[in-house]
């Protein structure tokens, strides 16, 4: 004879802890799947803005910036806005953003950038105190207002 109560007991706990790691992982593939196109989207979205840009544009050394210069840089400050706002709002893993942020920063700090970056400054606060402090000096998942970035 099949003792159906244990039968039943069995196949409850299956469906109890089978079912929400289903959906879980579920989630969890279609979050990574998310992350990772936000990735490819910000590659092509540098790739071109920098086709735009003179050679070594991100260098220390003073280079002449034409207008079209000048608001192909202020693209790429926005870009970087928007992925520090996506880091901050917890959107971008830290480990790709420590792959971003040094060179953020790095750039961030050129002559060229500079140029365009100064007069507009205050309206990246938070993307300032990056470039200022060579790394996030504000905690992640911050909850005050983000609406700052002008995206």
């Amino acid at each position: 004879m099949v003792p159906w109560d244990e039968v039943s007991a069995i196949a409850n706990v299956v469906v109890a802890v089978g079912v929400p790691l289903a959906l879980l992982l579920t989630w969890y593939g279609i979050v990574s799947s998310a992350r990772n196109e936000r990735y490819k989207q910000f590659v092509i979205k540098f790739e071109e803005i920098v086709v735009h840009l003179p050679y070594r544009v991100f260098a220390r050394n003073e280079i002449e910036l034409s207008e079209e210069h000048k608001i192909w840089i202020t693209a790429y400050i926005d870009l970087c806005a928007k992925e520090l706002f996506d880091y901050l709002r917890g959107a971008v893993d830290a480990d790709v953003w420590n792959d971003w942020e040094e060179s953020i920063v790095a750039n961030m700090r050129s002559s060229a950038v500079q140029e365009v970056f100064k007069p507009i400054k205050d309206g990246y606060p938070h993307l300032s105190a990056l470039v200022e402090e060579g790394r996030v000096p504000f905690r992640r998942h911050w909850k005050a207002d983000l609406s700052w970035s002008r995206l």
